[in-house]
């Protein structure tokens, strides 16, 4: 499912719910990568489901393989540099997993700043080589003690690449999606590319979205619900449904 069959599922989807009229391109695709990052937070738990008692997302990281197979792709390793105890973080810099330190014998425990306060004055608790201490501060990673050696590595999650809806637009009016890495189009009498022009070879620049098929109804639905649409996510999946069936 590319971003070309997204549209056209959500298109169909709003004229099932009588939004009326067509969708506009520029809309979607700027609706299809907000819902993008949205449902990597909601997968890693950065959700407002939490309840009185249960301070943890029903649908935290390392809860489900399920949802960790999903959010995989999006989690990445990168060695970080510091200087007197500071690392600049990666510019795709999501979400935080771990990082480690190949001198130390634990996970560096990465603490908020008034606790980090209390344990860098504490005579028996403060860090070490051995179990170093850090906190996040704006778009860097402070660690100590600040002269620690070895490799510190960061395990993080990435934003989502941006996607992108290339398309031209055929002599009936109708959209007709150019796919991420299809061979150019030679555009015909009576079309229009995206760009406005009416003729010559167009390379795609269409890029598709990081998320498997399974999650990409979860998408839809949020593209949805982001256009205005009143729509359950169940009424999403029902209708995905009875399209793959009448397909069939």
């Amino acid at each position: 499912m590319n971003n070309g069959d997204l549209f056209f599922f959500v298109r169909y989807l709003a004229n099932k719910s009588s939004f009326g009229g067509n969708i506009r391109v520029d809309d979607f695709a700027r609706n299809l990568n907000i819902a993008s990052i949205v449902l990597l937070k909601e997968r890693l738990g950065i959700t407002n489901d939490f309840q009185l008692g249960a301070p943890v997302s029903r649908k935290q990281k390392g809860t489900s393989f399920l949802l960790d197979d999903s959010t995989n792709i999006f989690k990445k390793k990168q060695t970080l540099s510091f200087s007197s105890g500071v690392a600049t973080l990666p510019t795709d810099y999501f979400k935080f997993d771990a990082i480690r330190n190949t001198n130390a014998l634990e996970d560096v425990e990465v603490l908020h700043a008034g606790e980090l306060a209390r344990r860098l004055n504490n005579a028996i608790d403060f860090p070490s080589v051995e179990y170093p201490m850090g906190e996040f501060i704006g778009n860097t990673f402070n660690i100590y003690p600040t002269g620690i050696t070895g490799t510190t590595t960061l395990i993080y999650y990435r934003y989502p690449t941006a996607a992108v809806f290339d398309y031209y637009i055929n002599a009936d009016g109708e959209i007709v999606y150019l796919p991420e890495g299809a061979a150019a189009y030679t555009l015909q009498a009576g079309e229009v590319y995206s760009d406005g022009t009416t003729s010559g070879a167009k390379n795609t620049i269409s890029v598709e979205l990081n998320w498997g098929d399974e999650s990409k109804i979860d998408i839809a639905w949020l593209v949805c619900k982001y256009m205005g649409m009143n729509l359950l996510r169940g009424d999403v999946f029902q209708a995905s449904d009875r399209i793959e069936t009448i397909g069939k």
